[in-house]
């Protein structure tokens, strides 16, 4: 059985040289690469596409923000009965009647 030898410990002060063989074709693999890569961030990074997902994103929350009211609106319409919610959401439909009635172009 053979003796293993420890590790010198490892002065980080140095500074290692690594050589690497690269030939042509790993080469033009690499630079194939960046070019994919570059590509790729000029189409991420296009106007168009930054606008589109910025409609989409708007577009996403007021659709959301619509199905939120509205649902709040019919849970709170089924406890009608109860004093302090019946007037909030009387006081509500009243709101939306009069800001939708009101409002002509």
């Amino acid at each position: 059985m053979q003796e293993q030898t420890p590790n010198p410990p490892i002065d980080h002060a140095q500074q290692t040289v690594v050589e690497v063989d690269i030939n042509r074709e790993t080469s033009e693999e690499f630079l194939d690469e960046l070019q994919a890569i570059k590509k790729e961030l000029k189409i991420s990074n296009s106007f168009s596409r930054k606008f589109s997902l910025a409609l989409i994103y708007g577009l996403g929350t007021v659709i959301g923000a619509t199905v939120v009211v509205a649902l709040l609106v019919y849970i709170l319409s089924l406890f009608t009965n109860i004093v302090f919610i019946g007037k909030i959401n009387n006081w509500i439909i009243h709101r939306l009647e009069h800001s939708t009635s009101s409002e002509s172009f």
